[in-house]
């Protein structure tokens, strides 16, 4: 989990639009260790949700791993064009 806060401690509103960008590897615990694989398996799409995106990976396994990331508030607006 991580926690972001932004604070004004002006007397005015500032107006501010806050970006970020994220992103999985889904490395496994061999590659964390330094270790590199002759093959991996492939990204999925980045699904935009209304609290966040969905991303996703399909192993070699063929099994589909997904990370859920939520925004609470929910953002005013998600998108997936610099990922």
């Amino acid at each position: 989990f991580e926690r972001i806060r932004v604070y004004n401690y002006g007397h005015d509103d500032i107006p501010l639009n806050l970006s970020l960008a994220v992103g999985a590897d889904y490395a496994d615990l061999f590659e964390a260790r330094g270790h590199e694989r002759a093959r991996r398996g492939s990204r999925l799409a980045t699904i935009p949700c209304e609290d966040g995106l969905i991303l996703g990976y399909e192993g070699l396994d063929r099994a589909t791993r997904r990370t859920h990331v939520r925004c609470r508030p929910a953002p005013s607006g998600v998108g997936t064009d610099c990922l």
